[in-house]
């Protein structure tokens, strides 16, 4: 077993990592490497002396997370990636908006989110039946359901069945434990519940018919509510990490795609082989240690799929370790961002302590009454919970279909709304222009919020459209736990284990892998991430402080 020379401080040598990638995960890790290596550097317990190289494909750090400013330079910009903390209690991203700092925003405990329909001319569900919609539906799915995911003798041990299979399942014991109200509740309440509760794809990142309920609930998440970062995560969280890892020596290079990962023959470094995306120039970079963020789905595209793409390791991934690479569901959460002159669609009747941001357009299924009632909800819930964008084109999905939008204006003062694009209509949307997108979802919020007004608002002046399963950089957006597929050849669901396996090091350990894929109790999220990326760097450290200790024997 051979390993890189150990590092000695007396004489002045020093071990370079190498991060591929530098979104939150490496971001993270080379922080805390550098914090480590320069925390060690007078004691008398020296470790190794570092040097630390972050390789980035695109020209900003952050990755999946951006904070896009807008074309008249106006305003803070707008996160177009991550934009949530999940869980504020005890979660790391609280404690670091305490220190770097930014501004979590949580909406009014007062406040409820405002449902319109195309029938409510502008109306909104009345507060007490929104209230109750809010409760059934997240009652039902965060709670009721992670529960017969452990406690069922059919669901906690079946993996082919999904989310959405159990939400409307028809046996009795699902039915009552998920909807234990049904006899005596508002059926129409109900009704409307399971109708948009295909919104929650966009928390899952895939349609709920793909994701298994048999895992649901498993990861430890932090409680509390979810906030938003204010200021942008860009803004703060990522340029603060940029900031302090060039203040201690680290170096970060943009434009700089990895092509290859390559061990050398004895095993005691690694080479990397990259494309400076400028000149078009081959690099090479030689390491002892490497540390690979690269998102999920640039993985997937690299790895058994890309024909005629030089090979990313070197050696090959083994085996196991490419089946739980493949098993692992790669989501996807669009957005579109409508920037407008004046928040035409505010709701001067509510004071700012009962605003809520959270707009939801319903389905034609769902009738809201002028008079602010839930009035009928039409046809079965399994006939048209889920969304059939090979039925219609993606643009009549957008125009009818359950929508989340989030009010900017009562978020940051800025007089922008942001619909959230989940799947499968995400990724039929890709493919259509920003201008045709723009124009079909400001007609359908002037239907929904403001049809009778003589003095129609101007178009957005602005429209931005992600497309994150098109960016070469990062294939998708994040990862989820996917039922198995008979029909598929007999296709492996995903387990937390696959996780587990992903965050593995390779290669006697100078190898490594983070990123939100990597950590199976706080998966498809910014702190997720950031804790791999940190627990990445706990171990790099540590293995470097023994072989020294070692060496020095």
């Amino acid at each position: 077993m051979a390993f890189a020379v150990a590092s000695d401080r007396s004489q002045g040598t020093t071990e370079t990592v190498i991060i591929v990638g530098a979104g939150i995960a490496g971001l993270a890790a080379a922080l805390d490497l550098l914090r480590l290596s320069s925390s060690h550097s007078s004691s008398a317990d020296q470790g190794p002396k570092l040097k630390v190289v972050l390789l980035e494909a695109r020209d900003r750090v952050g990755g999946r997370i951006h904070t896009q400013p807008f074309c008249d330079g106006s305003g803070e910009g707008i996160d177009v990636g991550a934009s949530f903390v999940h869980g504020v209690h005890d979660n790391p991203l609280t404690t670091l908006s305490k220190t770097i700092p930014f501004t979590l925003y949580l909406p009014p405990e007062s406040s409820a989110s405002r449902y319109l329909s195309r029938s409510s001319a502008g109306t909104s569900l009345s507060r007490s039946e929104a209230d109750r919609l809010d409760y059934i539906t997240f009652s039902a799915v965060f709670s009721r359901l992670r529960t017969l995911a452990q406690t069922h003798p059919h669901l906690a041990f079946d993996q082919s069945t999904s989310m959405m299979q159990a939400l409307l399942s028809e046996e009795r014991d699902v039915r009552d434990a998920l909807w234990p109200s049904l006899e005596d509740e508002n059926q129409v309440i109900v009704g409307a519940a399971k109708q948009i509760m295909a919104l929650w794809a966009g928390w899952t990142g895939a349609p709920l018919e793909q994701v298994a309920v048999k895992w649901w609930g498993f990861e430890r998440e932090y409680e509390g509510e979810d906030a938003v970062v204010k200021e942008g995560y860009g803004r703060t969280l990522i340029e603060w990490h940029r900031k302090e890892v060039a203040a201690r020596g680290g170096e970060i290079l943009l434009d700089t795609e990895v092509i290859s990962i390559k061990d050398s023959e004895d095993e005691s470094s690694i080479e990397v082989q990259a494309k400076d995306r400028v000149s078009g120039a081959d690099r090479s970079f030689t390491a002892n240690r490497v540390i690979c963020t690269l998102p999920l789905g640039v993985l997937q595209h690299r790895i058994g799929n890309a024909e005629g793409a030089p090979a990313l390791f070197d050696p090959p991934l083994p085996a196991r370790r490419i089946g739980a690479l493949h098993r692992l569901g790669n989501g996807l959460l669009d957005k579109v961002v409508l920037r407008y002159s004046t928040a035409w669609w505010r709701d001067s009747s509510l004071p700012d302590d009962e605003r809520n941001p959270q707009i939801l357009l319903c389905p034609p299924s769902v009738h809201i009454g002028k008079d602010g009632s839930l009035q009928k909800v039409d046809g079965t819930a399994a006939a048209s919970v889920k969304s059939d964008i090979h039925a219609c084109s993606a643009l009549e999905e957008l125009k009818e279909g359950p929508l989340l939008v989030y009010d900017y204006d009562i978020i940051k003062f800025q007089p922008t709304l942001m619909a959230f694009i989940a799947p499968p209509l995400a990724e039929s949307l890709e493919e259509e222009s920003d201008a045709e997108i723009g124009r079909v979802l400001h007609q359908r919020l002037l239907d929904f919020i403001n049809p009778a007004t003589s003095a129609r608002p101007d178009p957005p002046s602005e429209v931005i459209v992600t497309r994150w399963r098109q960016d070469p950089f990062s294939h998708g957006s994040y990862s989820f736990l996917r039922t198995a597929d008979a029909q598929k050849g007999g296709q492996e669901g995903s387990t937390p284990l696959d996780m587990d396996e992903l965050a593995r090091p390779l290669w006697e350990g100078r190898l490594g892998f983070a990123g939100e894929h990597c950590h199976a109790d706080c998966y498809a999220s910014v702190h997720g991430a950031l804790l791999a990326g940190q627990r990445e760097a706990a171990r790099v450290w540590s293995e470097m402080r023994r072989r020294q200790q070692r060496q020095s024997e």
